[in-house]
């Protein structure tokens, strides 16, 4: 039976329009790296179409038949591309929690192996989805790391208004929602005080 799999995934193998279906076709022969490869294909379409939800679906499959595979190996390689893609289709969905799940991965895969690039593409993806869910202090953070990765990796190719630029464009947001952070509690006792202090005078007049 596993053959016959084969042979009819080998057939349509031709293109790419049925990606998708190769891709069970080799899951259903217990082909692993043959279905993620296709899954792949799949899902790169699938993003490269605008059709997010099923991107995420592919490249979901991809990394569950990439779960055991150990650090340093090419199939790595390609889980760390994976988490990257998938980070930003969930992104787009406005599934911003498993977008940072996503991303998190991502990083915690290029620690293992000292990939400062993929870190820094790492960080700022959970930038972004951290930023989409309102948290804009540990977006900013994740937004300078990938800056300063940036930096560590091609100084001398580091445009500084643009570092700069990138910078306060990531802490224009965290600006935006100052008035649900506590950035200055020290001014909002002042505050409380000056207006108490008001109340009792206008009580007492």
């Amino acid at each position: 039976m596993n053959g016959l799999f084969q042979r009819i995934a080998g057939q349509q193998a031709k293109g790419d329009r049925h990606a998708g279906r190769v891709g069970e076709h080799f899951e259903l022969a217990e082909d692993w790296s043959r279905a993620a490869e296709w899954y792949t294909r799949a899902g790169i379409q699938a993003q490269d179409t605008y059709a997010p939800e099923a991107a995420a679906t592919y490249y979901q499959k991809v990394l569950d038949f990439f779960k055991d595979q150990k650090p340093g190996s090419e199939k790595i390689t390609r889980k760390r591309e994976i988490c990257r893609r998938l980070g930003e289709v969930l992104n787009w969905q406005a599934r911003y929690v498993e977008a940072a799940g996503a991303y998190q991965l991502l990083l915690e895969l290029s620690e293992e192996i000292g990939d400062l690039e993929s870190l820094s593409r790492a960080y700022y993806g959970l930038a972004t989805s951290l930023g989409y869910q309102g948290d804009h202090r540990a977006s900013l953070e994740c937004a300078l790391q990938s800056e300063k990765l940036k930096l560590e990796l091609r100084p001398a190719e580091i445009d500084l208004n643009e570092l700069v630029k990138n910078i306060l464009s990531s802490m224009d947001g965290l600006l935006k929602a100052r008035p649900t952070l506590d950035l200055n509690p020290l001014g909002a006792v002042e505050a409380e005080t000056s207006g108490g202090e008001a109340g009792v005078g206008a009580e007492s007049g």
